[in-house]
């Protein structure tokens, strides 16, 4: 028989005759696990085939992103193109050039006189009941109707008889000639309708004709900008006088695209100019200027006001995004250099309740919501702070794809690229949800996971099937582990076989006779411990943690409890070698255990400058008070003879209260056991009433032991109950 291992060693022992297998050997055996093999590899290759095809599918969903990307792109630079050939082929036609010369004259002729205070009224009560409300609420400031009428008197001319007719532009659009004989109304008569036709051919919000000196002289819709002049009138800071200015300066029919702005005259809503100059050639009968003297001539500014929704609808596909192939949740938008949108969001305009819920949530300011709603889109109110936005202002990469969390808080694959229109500076991109765009992805692991599960399934059969074959003698061997589990050290096994599972129950055998011999020291260990436990806690609490119970507890309604403080002990000990202090330290506890011995109270605990300690907790006592007090006579001497031998002066501070306690184990790794509850630290309480060291007791114990000891008032403390008054025991 060889020897046990010693403890910490983990080589096998030696077998006694070892054998070489003669049949087939347990490592032939493992070899059908083989199977195990074959069920890696059906992993391998349908996790290398999900990658595969997830990348696949995610590749072309990027791929399908950047094709609308491009598309989109392409549509609103060619919407641009257009608008700007048009408006450059316009300022071009014989129609509008003569126009441009016969409103320029026409304005400067009803230039002369003033408005009457009643006519100036009446231009007043338009902007007062029309227009300045709702511009103060977009612009958030306030406004007098005088500070955005016209400065010139041909300016306040026309607003009267035109502009401050009627609130509805449909009717100012179709408006005659108001009758007052003027040169301008004429000209108007002449040239409108042509004008109309161009605006409704061309959907534009209104088109402009400004004369070399910034005066707006003319307006299809004669909304509140005809006759302001856009170098000094009260729109002055606006991009389309800043437009017009590069327009007067340009040496060819340049066209200028402005990007979006908050117009006043268009109510405040976002708007966006296209400005080309305007040249008169001198045709036969025509002359470009009054006196005939000039053939060719710069006479003014065309300014075509380009309306919010065809932009929108080149973006949006005219809200067909599904059709065009983004989905439930993918939309085109455009992002000015300010990383504001230019265009209109998907959520806004489909669902505006859940867009507002939706960007609350992701930290959007509610002011920018409510400024959303009140403009009624997302261009110039939508801020779009995102990585993909930092990338494309920033030209890191100029163009390309990136995982983004979107202005909408949600995952999104977004593709970006800058948007080729001269002077806007504005970024296209293309998003859709990763959820909706892997969804293929998502579908394919799916059917891949499905048929793993189910090769793994038939492989799985197969293996438990073979795996009968060959376990039977190993379940012999295990059903004799478990009755030694159980306790039956005597077991042994058929050791006959002659391969390893024959080597294993021979080591077996040989564990047996090991764990007999180790049993013994274990018993032998096991009184020790038992002993050390029953010094740690009381005996029925030591019962039941050697019982295996978590909740190690015991609530007593009457216990005595004494808390003693030692003081002058960190004096005392200051020059001495931790060894001495120990010593002299074990020295004093060991008298206070001794007393508690003789007077039946139970020590709970001991650290350096205290002990606590109970009567009536383990033994229920009718005298537990008395017991306690008795045991803090006890200590206070146990001190003063430790003074006399040792030359200390060493002094007691001890509280006792009666009560309700409870104790339990409280770190069952460590073996804390504690005491607590209101006697416990009533007595803590206690001890700390009196000036000078002694034994101070509640009004509990002193009531009770009034007829047996002597008691002086020392003080009151308040507890929960009140007032109580504390009590110092007098010593002979």
């Amino acid at each position: 028989m060889p020897e046990s291992l010693p403890q910490g060693e983990t080589t096998p022992p030696t077998l006694v005759n070892p054998r070489r297998p003669t049949g087939l050997s347990i490592q032939s055996k493992l070899l059908i696990m083989m199977l195990g093999v074959s069920l890696a590899a059906s992993a391998f290759i349908g996790i290398f085939g999900y990658w595969n095809g997830r990348n696949a599918l995610e590749a072309a969903a990027l791929d399908q992103l950047t094709t609308i990307r491009e598309m989109r792109s392409g549509e609103i630079e060619r919407f641009f193109e257009t608008v700007t050939n048009d408006v450059n082929i316009d300022s071009n036609l014989m129609m509008v050039r003569q126009a441009s010369v016969a409103f320029n004259q026409a304005f400067k002729k009803i230039s002369a006189g003033e408005l009457t205070n009643a006519q100036l009224g009446k231009i007043e009560d338009f902007y007062k009941e029309n227009f300045i409300d709702q511009i103060e609420e977009h612009l958030g400031k306030k406004y007098s109707p005088r500070a955005l009428m016209p400065t010139l008197p041909g300016g306040r001319y026309l607003q009267y008889h035109y502009t401050a007719s009627s609130n509805d532009y449909p009717t100012k659009l179709a408006m005659g000639n108001p009758g007052d004989g003027s040169e301008w109304s004429a000209v108007r008569d002449k040239y409108h309708s042509h004008f109309t036709q161009l605006v409704e051919s061309m959907e534009y919000e209104d088109f402009l004709l400004l004369d070399t000196n910034g005066n707006v002289v003319y307006s299809v819709y004669s909304g509140p900008d005809l006759g302001t002049n856009v170098l000094s009138g009260p729109f002055r800071e606006s991009k389309l006088a800043e437009a017009y200015e590069q327009a007067l300066v340009s040496e060819t029919s340049e066209v200028i695209v402005t990007d979006y702005e908050w117009y006043p005259p268009s109510y405040d809503q976002p708007t966006l100019w296209v400005l080309t100059p305007i040249r008169c050639v001198a045709d036969e009968g025509f002359t470009c200027s009054a006196d005939g003297s000039d053939e060719s001539v710069l006479t003014g500014v065309l300014a075509a006001q380009v309306q919010l929704g065809q932009i929108d609808s080149v973006m949006t596909g005219e809200n067909g995004w599904e059709a065009q192939g983004l989905g439930e949740t993918g939309e085109v938008y455009l992002v000015g250099p300010d990383a504001i949108m230019r265009s209109g969001s998907r959520l806004f305009i489909s669902n505006p309740e859940q867009y507002r819920k939706q960007l609350l949530g992701n930290g959007t300011a509610a002011a920018t919501l409510d400024a959303v709603e009140l403009a009624n889109t997302t261009v110039l109110t939508q801020p779009v702070k995102t990585k993909s936005v930092s990338e494309a202002l920033n030209r890191a990469p100029e163009s390309g794809t990136i995982v983004d969390v979107d202005y909408t808080g949600t995952e999104s694959i977004v593709a970006y690229a800058p948007v080729e229109v001269d002077g806007l500076g504005w970024f296209i991109f293309a998003r859709i949800d990763t959820e909706e765009a892997f969804r293929g992805a998502t579908d394919f692991a799916r059917v891949v996971i499905v048929s793993l599960l189910f090769i793994c399934l038939l492989i799985s059969m197969l293996s438990i099937v073979l795996a009968r074959v060959f376990t039977r003698p190993i379940e012999r061997l295990a059903v004799a582990v478990h009755r030694v589990s159980q306790g039956e050290l005597n077991v042994q096994v058929d050791d006959n076989s002659q391969d390893e599972v024959g080597d294993l129950a021979r080591s077996f055998n040989e564990m047996g006779e090991s764990l007999r011999l180790k049993q013994q020291l274990v018993d032998e260990q096991t009184e020790e411990n038992e002993h050390l436990l029953h010094s740690l806690m009381p005996v029925p609490a030591a019962r039941k943690y050697r019982d295996g119970e978590d909740h190690i507890a015991v609530d007593r309604p009457d216990v005595a409890v004494v808390f003693a403080e030692l003081i002058g002990f960190d004096d005392y000990a200051a020059n001495m070698s931790s060894e001495d202090e120990i010593s002299r330290l074990r020295q004093i506890i060991t008298g206070f255990n001794d007393a508690a011995e003789r007077t039946g109270v139970e020590p709970m605990r001991t650290l350096r400058g205290g002990y606590l300690a109970s009567s009536g907790l383990v033994t229920p006592r009718v005298d537990s008070a008395y017991r306690a007090v008795e045991f803090a006579e006890e200590i206070v001497a146990v001190v003063e003879r430790f003074n006399a031998q040792a030359g200390a002066n060493l002094r007691l501070r001890v509280g006792v209260d009666t009560g309700r306690v409870r104790s339990g184990l409280i770190d069952r790794t460590k073996l804390a056991y504690d005491l607590w509850g209101d006697a416990v630290a009533l007595a803590y309480r206690v001890h700390d009433t009196g000036e000078e060291p002694g034994i101070f007791v509640s009004q509990a114990v002193q009531e009770r032991l009034a007829d047996t000891s002597n008691f002086v008032a020392a003080g009151t403390l308040e507890t929960k109950n009140g007032t109580e008054t504390v009590y110092e025991v007098e010593r002979p």
